[in-house]
């Protein structure tokens, strides 16, 4: 690993950052996929290989959405997130509702109906409240651990936590005496100590809010944060001692942050950096999964199970991201007016954390939707 800030080394032109969170959602789907046709989801330090995956999404997502920020209003801040999460998102529910619902009840010869698909699209439009079922559907799911069904799609609970995040980012970013390296370790402390007291969502929000405070700070911290290999492998035993206390999603919040963003640093043109499908492949795994199971596949041989479910996720990314995903950011610009600049910030008090040009500052990512183009 040569010598050189992450900040530099994530602006590049070839840098990695999609094909880590194109590995970070089949890391998710492969992990579901143990879950889902009833056996146990692999493990690693106390954690399934799919959290690791989302809390590594919400780090990466804590570091490109405060790059992109800094550069933008309140306002066009909230019009880029909402054009990157819910077009393609209300999209999969359409498809899931009225056209994989009733596909697999006709091979099955189940009761779907229209009332409740639109019922499954308007009440998850929001991402809060979540209906996990389609009435009369997904009725001969066959696991082999005997367990019930589940829901349609049990990977999307995470995008009101990653909505909540922005939140808080658009606070910090739009309150000068906020953007500093300082705040986002607040709130990373905050969320630590908060998980062992805050029940239900609220323990879930600061779960998630842990990984993306730790991609705040790194990016808030500019060009101070070093790429070397005597600094990975110390990110490397953090996690590793953090995880071994069981406190790896916590403690090791950090160190998993900086692993992945120079992970992406060091990564270059494995995957093109304008077409993401990992979104794409988060948001349409599980209800492809599902279908799967409830035609008796959950008993094939994992690894055929798996192949089928890439070979079908595959096409359904690249649609979404060449259909929905990147003709909705191409909206972007619509009604821009005077930009109120949230990333003048002194390199000498940032050591180059000052907005720059490249992906990161073009870039406008999110953990489980993001895109590097300007």
């Amino acid at each position: 690993m040569r010598q050189r800030d992450l900040l530099t080394g994530v602006s590049r032109e070839d840098n990695g950052l999609n094909a880590v969170r194109l590995t970070l959602a089949f890391a998710v789907l492969v992990s579901h996929s143990f879950a889902l046709t009833g056996r146990v989801e692999p493990r690693l330090a106390g954690l399934t290989l799919g959290t690791w995956a989302v809390l590594g999404f919400f780090a990466v997502s804590g570091y490109l959405v405060t790059g992109s920020g800094m550069g933008l209003s309140a306002g066009r801040f909230v019009w880029h997130r909402t054009l990157r999460i819910f077009p393609a998102y209300w999209v999969a529910l359409l498809v899931t509702a009225f056209v994989l619902a009733p596909v697999v009840s006709t091979l099955r010869g189940e009761a779907w109906s229209v009332l409740p698909a639109v019922r499954y699209a308007i009440v998850n439009a929001t991402t809060w409240p979540v209906a996990r079922r389609i009435d009369g559907t997904l009725l001969h799911v066959d696991r082999l651990d005997g367990g019930p069904t589940g829901p349609w799609n049990g990977s999307t609970w995470t995008l009101r936590f990653e909505l909540g995040c922005y939140l808080l980012a658009l606070v910090v970013l739009s309150i000068r005496q906020l953007r500093r390296p300082g705040t986002a370790a607040a709130l990373l402390a905050l969320a630590i100590g908060a998980r062992v007291v805050t029940p239900g969502d609220w323990r879930s929000m600061m779960v998630f809010l842990t990984p993306f405070a730790a991609g705040m700070m790194l990016r808030l911290l500019g060009g101070r944060v070093r790429l070397s290999v005597p600094l990975a492998l110390a990110a490397v035993f953090s996690l590793l001692a953090a995880s071994e206390a069981g406190l790896g999603a916590a403690l090791g919040a950090l160190p998993l942050a900086y692993l992945v963003l120079a992970a992406g640093a060091v990564w270059t043109r494995a995957v093109p950096r304008r077409r993401d499908l990992s979104y794409g492949v988060y948001i349409y795994a599980w209800p492809i999964q599902q279908v799967l199971c409830d035609v008796g596949a959950g008993r094939w041989p994992l690894l055929v199970f798996v192949a089928v479910v890439t070979a079908a996720v595959v096409p359904a990314a690249w649609g979404s991201w060449s259909l929905v995903e990147r003709p909705a950011l191409r909206l972007k610009s619509v009604g821009r007016g005077r930009r109120l600049d949230l990333g003048r910030v002194s390199s000498r008090a940032r050591g180059g954390a000052a907005r720059v040009p490249g992906p990161v500052a073009a870039g406008d990512a999110g953990a489980l939707g993001g895109e590097q183009v300007a």
